[in-house]
């Protein structure tokens, strides 16, 4: 009689808790399909979604026809690199959202590019 909960190796045949990853025995993975590549394992689009919101923000806050102070710089500054690096990752790691991933590093880069061309000024 097996115990709830238990389940035998595919490999060697030990019994094993149904939740191990490999077996302690002889090693051996039990659930092949939690490997990286697997649905699921993708995190989703809020990464990139996320740096898109970022990038968009600095973009508008170019657009005041204030002349800019060193709070509006440094949050330009802050986002854009938020919308840069969220940008990058989901480039790097996902299959879903590129293009917005794309959106938000270029739009962010010239963000950032306008905002020190302000500061220079």
């Amino acid at each position: 009689m097996a115990i709830p909960g238990m389940m035998f190796c595919r490999y060697c045949g030990k019994e094993i808790h149904e939740s191990a990853p490999a077996c302690p025995q002889c090693g051996g993975l039990q659930h092949p399909a939690a490997k990286a590549g697997a649905r699921g394992a993708e995190p989703g689009l809020w990464m990139p979604v996320t740096g898109l919101v970022c990038s968009i923000l600095c973009a508008l806050a170019l657009l005041d026809e204030a002349p800019p102070n060193i709070d509006l710089i440094s949050g330009i500054f802050t986002l854009g690199m938020i919308g840069i690096i969220f940008g990058i990752v989901s480039i790097c790691n996902q299959v879903t959202g590129k293009k917005m991933a794309i959106a938000s590093v270029v739009l962010s880069a010239i963000a950032i590019m306008a905002a020190v061309g302000h500061l220079i000024d």
